[in-house]
């Protein structure tokens, strides 16, 4: 789990790897007070690397905690957005 760039403004894009076969993943956005501020994916993908653009353009400046879900797996990353 990784995004360029980082910091960003207006968007980043976040690149993840799914293991083979096909997994139910989320990706979560959560503020530096732990609320959830967007749910960016929640679907099935297929194994292999994917990438998602995050948009900063409705959210204050900050920092923000990506956390990315798959069965029993949990990773989590910090992205700045700088306006």
């Amino acid at each position: 789990l990784g995004n360029y760039p980082n910091p960003f403004n207006p968007s980043t894009v976040i690149e993840y790897k799914v293991p083979a076969g096909e997994h139910r993943v989320t990706v979560e956005l959560i503020n530096s007070r732990g609320q959830l501020v967007a749910t960016l994916l929640d679907s099935d993908q297929t194994g292999g690397t994917h990438k998602l653009e995050v948009r900063g353009d409705n959210l204050p400046t900050g920092t923000y905690i990506v956390r990315l879900s798959s069965g029993k797996a949990v990773v989590t990353h910090s992205i700045m957005l700088v306006k």
